[in-house]
């Protein structure tokens, strides 16, 4: 039998092969009859000395593994990766506006801290400030730590770095989700995505080149190659890019160095946006596509609790932001399904009944069935639209 590298794949020696290898060689050195059974010295020196052996094969093994983008993990995917120019992207923080109030006059320099009493999680001023005739001004922060660092609507703020003439800190609207640190399989999957960026003017590709752009978080390319127009409104001949995140300008310009030549770029109203790109001739190209037609999502979720397990005082709140992550995690043409959101409520501690829960695209909500979506459209979640009433059980 082959070991090591072989046509197959890579093949280790286990540790009965080792074994057998060693008293086999030493039979041949000093003679059949030398005792290498585990009751003898010698054989229990061979069992240490073939365990030892046998953790180099599995290094080994470890080695070649890391040489593909399907075994790779950790800094060996990141090595692997990078030969075809994908790199791991870093986590990021939360960011939102808050609203400083105060003496007009007042300077708030960068690194201002406040936290946020429910959770204890601090969001540092990411600019200098200074309060005006009004008695306050919205300042950029960003959280401390990395990741989806939850901050929503009405928390209660508290000032951990003081200034003398700065009052009070509110959130006027909910944090802007950071990122965790890309795990291993997202990796692979973007970097399987990205190498298609390598092609043009397939659907793949352009949808690869748009979602390389800083800032879009999902695209869709549909197209029409009939000489009618088809169902989704598209005409003959043309394509349809669908885009979230991004400006206009960069989605223009990677949908028109993707798409072939002499191919019609549609938008669907009336979220449709019109962008002219110019080419290494100075010829000026209109490129048309589509953003998504946001909705809007209204709740309100009646509750019974435990009083011994449940204080409302956070409770609520945790309700609100279960529900709005939730909501954050549908994708374009997601429809909202309504006993998913109303089982939502029981992923906080304590709760015992959903006694009444509302969903709807309008205020107040009444509605109790599924909100159906359609392929353009995008369900969006605030927890200032998100009513919570809760009483003891």
């Amino acid at each position: 039998m082959s070991f090591g590298v072989t046509s197959t794949g890579y093949n280790p020696k286990l540790i009965s092969d080792i074994l057998a290898d060693i008293e086999a060689k030493q039979k041949s050195d000093f003679g059949s009859q030398v005792n290498t059974g585990g009751e003898a010295v010698l054989g229990q020196l061979n069992a240490t000395f073939a365990a030892a052996v046998a953790e180099g094969w599995e290094v080994l093994g470890a080695v070649y593994r890391s040489l593909y983008p399907d075994s790779a993990s950790g800094e060996a995917l990141d090595q692997v990766s990078a030969i075809t120019g994908v790199t791991r992207e870093p986590a990021t923080h939360s960011t939102v506006d808050i609203r400083c109030n105060g003496t007009p006059g007042t300077v708030l320099l960068t690194g201002r801290v406040v936290s946020v009493d429910a959770t204890g999680e601090r969001f540092v001023s990411v600019e200098d400030a200074t309060i005006p005739g009004a008695g306050f001004i919205l300042v950029a922060y960003e959280s401390e730590n990395f990741g989806p660092v939850v901050l929503s609507t009405g928390q209660v703020l508290t000032i951990e770095t003081p200034v003398a003439g700065w009052s009070t800190a509110a959130a006027v609207e909910d944090a802007e989700l950071g990122e965790n640190l890309e795990t291993d399989a997202e990796l692979r999957l973007r970097r399987l995505e990205l190498l298609r960026v390598q092609g043009t003017a397939t659907i793949e590709a352009i949808r690869a080149d748009v979602l390389d752009v800083d800032d879009v978080v999902q695209c869709f390319v549909f197209e029409n190659a009939s000489n009618i127009t088809d169902s989704r409104s598209l005409p003959p001949k043309s394509i349809e890019v669908l885009a979230d995140g991004g400006t206009d300008a960069a989605v223009a310009a990677a949908v028109f160095g993707s798409k072939c030549a002499g191919i019609e770029t549609y938008g669907h109203p009336p979220s449709d946006v019109t962008e002219t790109v110019t080419d290494s001739q100075g010829v000026d190209h209109d490129i048309n596509f589509t953003r998504p037609d946001t909705t809007p999502i209204y709740i309100r979720a009646d509750v019974t609790y435990d009083p011994a397990v449940y204080e409302p005082a956070t409770a609520d709140q945790a309700i609100k932001d279960a529900l709005a992550l939730l909501g954050d995690s549908l994708t374009l043409g997601d429809d909202v399904i309504y006993e998913r959101f109303q089982a939502e409520v029981f992923s906080v501690a304590g709760v015992v009944d959903s006694t009444l829960f509302y969903i709807d695209t309008v205020s107040p909500p009444t509605g109790t069935s599924n909100i159906p979506l359609g392929i353009r459209e995008l369900a969006t979640f605030d927890t200032g639209d998100i009513v919570v009433n809760s009483t003891p059980a």
